[in-house]
């Protein structure tokens, strides 16, 4: 069982339909957006309705619905903002609304009918269509009866959802809208009684009831039609050697279709995609290697996998990489980068602070030197430069006296090393370990 995907919900306007939960994976990634746009009267599928994420002035992505209803539709939602919705148009109508966590609901208010595109979830890497609202109170046979014989939306293949799939329904109840604090049926048969399991929408409980004198309400749901599955891939973190880059990912489910196209994409701005710079490198599911080569110094290269099939594109997460050109020195055996000096003095724990949260293009792994290290920085000041006449921090306690500590500092206009409380004031020049 897998949770909900795929999904707008729109409780308040008859409207609901299908996108990556944005709650939970934020307003960044590029998503496909899909759904299926059918008449509110008779539930007959619309084609040619045009559907876009528009702010009234801009349109960010547009789609023209098939024959069958369906529109699908690539957004960058990094660069998507409160202002934008959802715009449907077509045929002499319009309606209008916000995009799940994306502002206020807006309306074109000329006398238009409705349309409506349903909510779709994922059970058992299978996705589902669900009817918009409740049936019943019914017994559980009448149900199955009344589910069997519905049409609705230019489909007859609607049932009661299996008990798993009803529980996924249960945790996604606020997203699809629609429900009461009511037990639902399941299509789940307690032998041949006229009973069956069930879910309480009002606790998440299940339960077996039978009886004819027991009705419960129920939402039919269908395999969908029109969802199409990405393959599923993840991204390898990336290793730098001089100025080449080796990652990769690993494709861990075709989404049903053989994977044609995989590799990585990779630029310098947030999300990379197949439009910019990328790898190709073969097909197919499982691990694969990707190199490229990293042209600019200092500057924060973004990295993602990719793999295509009959379905699409999808990408695995994002990783970043940084070809540092900084001073460096040695001791012990091991080469060290050397950060700016900040500007400003500041005492012994601000200090290693400053060092440990430190993220210059990007990167991490930087510590406050130990006096060892300090040492061999001054031994190659002129080298390493930017160094001001004055004391710097090392990270190596001298000794403790009543409450204050005292860690060792060198002063960098003549070398030599002393100690000085915690809270004294010196530079501090943040290292990292390359080797």
């Amino acid at each position: 069982m897998k949770k909900l995907l795929l999904l707008i919900a729109v409780v308040a306007m008859v409207l609901t339909g299908c996108v990556k939960n944005l709650d939970k994976y934020g307003f960044s990634d590029t998503t496909l957006i899909k759904g299926r746009v059918i008449e509110e009267s008779d539930h007959t599928p619309i084609s040619g309705v045009n559907v876009s994420v528009t702010n009234g002035a801009r349109t960010y992505a547009s789609y023209n619905t098939s024959a069958d209803g369906y529109f699908e539709m690539e957004v960058n939602f990094n660069d998507i903002d409160k202002d934008y919705y959802l715009l449907l148009s077509g045929q002499g109508k319009n309606k209008k609304y916000s995009l799940k966590g994306m502002g206020q609901e807006m309306y074109d208010y000329r006398d238009v009918s409705l349309y409506r595109m349903l909510a779709t979830f994922e059970c058992d890497e299978v996705f589902y269509e669900v009817y918009p609202t409740d049936f019943g109170p019914a017994t559980f046979n009448d149900a199955k009866q009344n589910v069997a014989n519905l049409e609705y939306g230019g489909y007859d293949d609607w049932g009661l959802p299996s008990l798993e799939a009803l529980k996924v329904m249960y945790a996604e109840r606020n997203i699809i809208g629609g429900f009461g604090a009511n037990k639902y049926w399941s299509g789940l048969q307690y032998y041949d009684y006229n009973g069956g399991y069930y879910v309480d929408f009002s606790t998440g409980e299940s339960a077996i009831y039978y009886g004819d004198n027991i009705r419960y309400y129920y939402r039919p749901i269908r395999i969908s039609t029109f969802v199409s599955v990405t393959p599923k891939v993840t991204t390898a973190d990336p290793i730098m050697t001089g100025t080449t880059v080796t990652t990769g990912g690993n494709i861990i489910s075709d989404g049903g279709e053989t994977v044609t196209a995989r590799g990585v994409c990779y630029g310098t701005q947030p999300y990379p995609d197949k439009d910019g710079d990328h790898t190709i490198d073969g097909c197919g599911t499982g691990q694969y290697s990707s190199t490229f080569t990293i042209t600019q110094d200092n500057i924060m290269y973004y990295i993602r996998a990719y793999a295509t099939n009959a379905n699409g594109t999808s990408y695995g997460e994002q990783k970043t990489i940084t070809k540092l050109n900084l001073p460096t020195f040695q001791y012990n055996g091991s080469t060290y980068y050397v950060a700016p000096d900040p500007g400003n003095k500041m005492n012994h724990s601000n200090a290693v602070s400053y060092c440990d949260n430190y993220g210059i293009y990007g990167t991490t792994g930087w510590t406050l030197p130990t006096i060892g290290e300090l040492t061999q920085m001054y031994a190659n000041k002129t080298s390493i430069g930017g160094f001001t006449s004055d004391y710097y921090h090392s990270s190596t306690e001298a000794y403790s006296y009543y409450a204050n500590e005292y860690y060792y500092v060198i002063n960098f206009s003549n070398g030599e090393s002393g100690n000085t409380y915690n809270y004294s004031q010196c530079r501090v020049r943040p290292i990292k370990k390359i080797n």
